[in-house]
């Protein structure tokens, strides 16, 4: 029960953080466009210098023509459930991880995708999909449109990653946690020290994964796998840490 109420105390905090920065931002935006209009060049320079200051350094506007971030690495934009739009950056073929090895290609990864969508729609959606899917774009009109597709082209391999995506999305393995662990890496981006390290491993593995069962080790290699920025872990019998594996550390 301790432990339970301590997860639920750090997503709340981590929830409330993001959110209260996320009014900031909105509020700075909306300020910047009043001063815009009114001509007031000074007040608008001030809030712009305070806005761009709540974006992570490798975001902001550069006067040199250095890139901001390695070659390899692209800006994503995620649409995650825990912490609905985020944004960071990926290099190639990094979100993969996250799909089972048999799904890794062209149509693999589309069956994957549409299979997760179609779990994310209700029951009521998908009765009345008939009436609204040539007027609407929503989830259940992409799934539906995915599979209309497929039935068009008699697309066999199509339907034969379905069904491996069916069976992956019961047995599920750390593929959700790595994209758990990519949607809170990119979460950073939006809180009060943007890109910044905020929680332990022992912390980050309370707020993405508090009841999964997973050794500190592996979740440890998987933070390290993923360049999740942590802090050092706290010591003494305390910690997060102790907490997480039941042992005081040595």
């Amino acid at each position: 029960m301790i432990k339970q109420s301590i997860s639920s105390e750090l997503r709340a905090a981590w929830q409330a953080e993001l959110k209260a920065c996320d009014k900031r931002r909105t509020s700075l935006i909306r300020q910047m466009k009043r001063a815009r209009t009114s001509g007031n060049r000074r007040k608008f320079e001030d809030l712009e210098n305070q806005y761009w200051a709540t974006v992570p350094p490798m975001f902001r506007p550069r006067t040199d023509p250095a890139t901001p971030w390695s070659p390899d690495q692209r800006y994503v934009g995620l649409d995650t459930k825990s912490y609905g739009p985020v944004e960071g950056l990926m290099t190639d073929g990094e979100w993969d991880k996250t799909i089972p090895r048999r799904l890794r290609n062209e149509r693999g990864r589309r069956a994957w995708d549409t299979v997760g969508r179609w779990q994310a729609v209700s029951e009521q959606e998908k009765r009345n999909i008939q009436e609204r899917l040539l007027k609407s774009s929503d989830v259940t009109s992409y799934v539906l449109v995915e599979l209309l597709r497929g039935l068009d082209r008699e697309d066999g391999e199509f339907f034969s990653k379905i069904e491996i995506a069916l069976a992956e999305k019961r047995r599920i393995g750390f593929e959700k946690l790595k994209a758990d662990l990519i949607g809170y890496r990119f979460s950073l981006n939006r809180s009060s020290t943007p890109g910044q390290p905020r929680h332990t491993i022992a912390e980050i593995k309370e707020i993405v994964a508090p009841t999964r069962t997973i050794t500190l080790q592996v979740f440890r290699n998987m933070i390290r796998q993923f360049k999740v920025p942590h802090l050092p872990d706290k010591r003494g019998r305390g910690s997060s840490s102790c907490r997480l594996t039941g042992h005081a550390p040595r």
